[in-house]
């Protein structure tokens, strides 16, 4: 069979899935914008669908990963174990929890919403305290509590491993610190905590904290050197 003559002919003979259109269209994409192997040159998926998503009639991911059954795409390998931890409020990154910064990052955000917890429930009447009221009006500590799988009044210890109230928590100027134990698994609850508390619409935090978790690294493409070749009019061979 010869050789498509160019990246459409070699999208439109693979024919993979019903989007064919939108491949052709991502794909020249890809080529049009010198995103090409082995130029070391590639875009994160965010990136291919902020520039696409209104050119495509088919979800950018399904046309994405058609283009890479067909081998006209590339998913380029991440280095390390593709997974970080990301500090959205100060957006600073940690590739280890043994990283300098890490640990007293996580002290001072796990702090926040201790003291917002704190806070909102001494505004409250003493019913409320503990998290509930007769109004069943949902609080901080309530919501928080049920994202990590615990009952409210073991929340703080499951945010620290090393207090069981709320008051024991020091001010964020104060040069005293919370201790931590088993600073990951903290980390995981208290990142489950903050992102149930900024989802729910009846919740209004007192204090700036934002989710602290591992996040997976972005998928990044580029075209194959082959589809590059093809259009370029090479020989494959070339880049055999």
């Amino acid at each position: 069979m010869n050789e498509p003559d160019n990246i459409e002919e070699l999208v439109r003979e693979e024919d993979a899935g019903s989007c064919v259109e939108d491949q052709v269209t991502m794909a020249y994409w890809f080529y049009n914008n010198d995103v090409t192997a082995p130029k070391d040159r590639e875009k994160r998926t965010a990136e291919i669908i902020e520039a696409l998503a209104e050119q495509l009639d088919h979800e950018p991911e399904t046309v994405i990963g058609n283009l890479v059954s067909i081998e006209v795409v590339e998913r380029v390998p991440t280095s390390g174990s593709g997974t970080y931890i990301r500090n959205h409020r100060t957006e600073d990154n940690f590739y280890t929890p043994n990283e300098d910064g890490f640990l007293e990052q996580l002290k001072e955000e796990i702090t926040r919403l201790l003291l917002d917890i704190l806070e909102q429930e001494q505004a409250q009447k003493p019913t409320a305290a503990d998290g509930g009221s007769g109004e069943d009006v949902p609080t901080i500590r309530t919501i928080a509590a049920e994202a990590v799988g615990v009952i409210p009044d073991n929340l703080v210890y499951a945010l620290t491993g090393t207090l069981e109230f709320v008051t024991e928590v020091p001010e964020l100027v104060d040069d005293e610190e919370i201790e931590l134990e088993d600073p990951v698994e903290r980390m995981n609850n208290f990142d489950s905590a903050v992102k149930a508390i900024i989802a729910h619409d009846e919740i209004e935090r007192g204090r700036n904290y934002e989710p602290m978790g591992w996040r997976n690294v972005a998928n990044r493409y580029t075209l194959t050197q082959r589809a590059a070749a093809i259009e370029d009019n090479h020989s494959v061979s070339d880049f055999s």
